[in-house]
């Protein structure tokens, strides 16, 4: 599988020093004859399409979401016979592989309200990496937290980030890229997207 979102998915994931400038940066953007995007609302829901669910509860596997200290804040998890976990390091939790749906998601820890971190990264990745900015909207999980949501796609690269507070102002970043048209809203990541807990 290509790399090269991912990659360039990864080097925008915000981190707390960069935070401070998040909401200029958008509003620059916005102000620059960026079309409003449609927005998104409600429920994820249980997703569609895509690798099934593993019938086996022993296959789901729980990644901790900590702060900087090591607390832990939440809590997320995954169908571990459809994603490959390459680990973590610094902010990120785990990042992610589905090579038959064709996915790639990473979780990095987030500081701040939802909106901000998510679209900081949208408008970075419009700015720079030619990405355009979907849809984007505020969305709700089966555990009752808020998130906020941005599509974006690249040609045939479609790249949404996912974010949500979880306590004491720190929360994660979701970032999924799907390459070749591949379809993001599949079962396996609104799993996880529905799994993320407080502790």
């Amino acid at each position: 599988m290509p790399s090269r979102p991912h990659d360039r998915a990864r080097r925008w994931l915000p981190r707390a020093g960069v935070l401070a400038c998040a909401l200029l940066a958008a509003l620059a953007l916005t102000g620059c004859g960026e079309p409003t995007p449609d927005e998104l609302s409600g429920h994820f829901g249980p997703g569609a399409g895509g690798t099934p669910l593993s019938t086996t509860p022993g296959n789901f596997l729980t990644v901790p979401i900590t702060k900087s200290d090591g607390d832990d804040v939440g809590t997320a998890s995954y169908d571990s016979t459809a994603w490959t976990a390459a680990g973590g390091s610094d902010d990120t939790f785990d990042t992610l592989t589905n090579v038959a749906d064709s996915q790639i998601m990473v979780l990095t820890r987030i500081t701040g309200r939802p909106d901000t971190p998510c679209r900081f990264q949208a408008a970075v990745l419009a700015r720079d990496d030619g990405y355009t900015i979907q849809k984007s909207g505020p969305r709700k999980n089966d555990q009752g937290l808020d998130f906020y949501q941005v599509n974006l796609k690249n040609g045939a690269t479609h790249l949404s980030v996912f974010c949500t507070q979880l306590r004491d102002n720190v929360g994660v970043i979701v970032t999924v890229t799907a390459d070749a048209n591949a379809p993001i809203d599949t079962l396996q990541v609104h799993y996880l997207l529905n799994s993320i807990r407080k502790s």
